[in-house]
């Protein structure tokens, strides 16, 4: 019922139902759980929804923030749900920090191991 283009994000995370908790949420198994964290991971390769989607948490679901971020998951029949995952939270800043500079992906992209398995699989540079 919440989805929406500036409400979306799914992730195997917390619901307020335990039965349901850490399955990894998709179309034929979703139960109405937003994680608003997914969205924002999502910043690098989706930077205009994954905004739009911040800017709705923040500022039309105020119960999604919490005081280290938004909480874990939203639905719309449940409410927020007050708990915290790392693995749905840690990636949020580098991520964001990736949108804003690129610098994780040059990082990555300059590790020797890194060129010479993009060579060995018949990867060439786009300055070729």
């Amino acid at each position: 019922k919440c989805y929406g283009a500036d409400c979306w994000g799914f992730s195997a995370g917390y619901t307020s139902n335990v039965t349901t908790d850490y399955q990894s949420m998709r179309t034929n198994n979703d139960v109405g759980v937003v994680t608003a964290n997914a969205a924002l991971i999502a910043m690098p390769y989706t930077p205009e929804q994954s905004i739009a989607a911040a800017t709705h948490y923040y500022w039309d679901i105020p119960t999604q923030m919490g005081p280290w971020g938004f909480w874990d998951a939203y639905s719309d029949t449940e409410g927020t749900v007050r708990r915290y995952l790392a693995n749905n939270q840690c990636p949020v800043a580098p991520m964001i920090e990736n949108y804003r500079t690129g610098l994780l992906w040059r990082l990555f992209m300059s590790a020797p191991e890194i060129t010479a398995a993009l060579t060995a699989l018949g990867f060439t540079s786009d300055n070729d």
